[in-house]
Parts: C-alpha cells; sequence; structure tokens
C-alpha cells in the first residue's frame, strides 16, 4: 500500500500482493519483515534463509542460504541481522536496494541467543535481547560498526514475570521496554521500562 503524507491526516492506498511474495511462492511463515524507506528494497528472514527484493516482479533473492536470527533491522541505510552468536551487518545500495555487506562483518555477541535487534533513535547504539537473560548495547552507534566493536550488559528488571520477557523495543526518545506475561491459564500482561541504559531504575 502507499502511503502519502502530502495530506493531513495521512492517507493509505488498497493494499496489494508483492508479487514475488504471493501465496504460490511457498513461504508459509515469515519471521521478521523489514523496510528500507530509501531504496524500497524489503527484507525477510525464513527457515530457509534471508531473503530480499523489490515491489517488481522477479527481483527477490536470497543474501543468506541458512537460517538466521528470527529478528532482522533495518535502519539508517543498513541492514543487520544474526547467525548463531554473531552479528552480520552492511550497506543497503540506494539506487538498487541490494545488501552489501561490510568487509568487517560479521562481530560476535557475547551472549546465547536467540536475539532481538533495536536501534535507539536517540543515540544510534544497537541492542540485542538476549533470549530472557539480558539486553546487549553496542559500545559505538550503527553507522560506526566495526570488528572492533564490544557489547555492554543491560541488566533486567529485578522481578521477572512468571511467563517471562518476551519482548523487548525502543521508544524514539530511547526509552527501553520489556514485555512480558504472569502466566498460567489467564495471563496478564506486564510492562516494564527504564530510561537508564545501565539498566537501573526499571519500572514494572
Amino acid at each position: 500500500a502507499e502511503l502519502n503524507h502530502g495530506v493531513d491526516p495521512p492517507a493509505i492506498s488498497e493494499f496489494a500482493v508483492v508479487p514475488d511474495l504471493a501465496v504460490d511462492a511457498g513461504f508459509g511463515a515469515i519471521e521478521s519483515f523489514a523496510v528500507d524507506g530509501t531504496s524500497g528494497a524489503y527484507f525477510f528472514s525464513h527457515e530457509s534463509g534471508l531473503w530480499s527484493g523489490q515491489i517488481a516482479q522477479g527481483t527477490l533473492y536470497q543474501i543468506e542460504p541458512a537460517p538466521v536470527g528470527p529478528s532482522i533491522l533495518v535502519t539508517e541505510g543498513r541492514l543487520l541481522y544474526t547467525t548463531g552468536n554473531e552479528v552480520h551487518f552492511g550497506a543497503i545500495l540506494r539506487a538498487s536496494g541490494t545488501f552489501s555487506e561490510s568487509a568487517v562483518s560479521p562481530v560476535a555477541i557475547n551472549g546465547t541467543g536467540p536475539y532481538v535487534l533495536a536501534s535507539s533513535p536517540s543515540d544510534g547504539h544497537l541492542y540485542a535481547y538476549d533470549n530472557y537473560q539480558q539486553i546487549l548495547r553496542s559500545s559505538v552507534p550503527v553507522p560506526s560498526l566495526t570488528s572492533l566493536i564490544t557489547f555492554e550488559s543491560i541488566a533486567l528488571p529485578d522481578t521477572t514475570p512468571a511467563g517471562g520477557w518476551s519482548a523487548f523495543g525502543i521508544g524514539p526518545d530511547g526509552r527501553l521496554f520489556l514485555g512480558g506475561d504472569t502466566g498460567g491459564t489467564q495471563p496478564a500482561k506486564v510492562m516494564a521500562y527504564t530510561d537508564n541504559h545501565d539498566g537501573e531504575a526499571w519500572i514494572v
């Protein structure tokens, strides 16, 4: 669907099927989907690997032929994804939308995975939520990622709901959010947030 920001309120056109991702393409469940706003290229993770394409038919191609982490991230003209305990990153070419992996990619993460990736709008750093255990923050912003980056661990809230923290996200102001539930037959939603990047002062 086309989104027109030239009117108030913004108008959304009728939705249409992406030609290369129609039902007969056989992809079934797609784990994570992201779009680069500049080139219009889309990227998605699937059990068969990492894929990319454009709206035009016949543009679909495979970036990674093996399964990747369930979360991919497109930010600031870059694509980031994980394989095992490594983060891959590189530029999305503005004209073609194709992915060009950095010569110093991938870099290791000191966690266990799988990871949920996010980038903070306030400082540009990469965050990786590590499978209910910790949040990892890159030592430099996404545009400055090199083979020398490190990841510092951010502690989770002192209290954890019975159902665990299953969701992670970052607000426009850099606030960190965790979402979970109380477990059981009638689980209630639980939210936690903090404005401190050291993991202190979580409010549940």
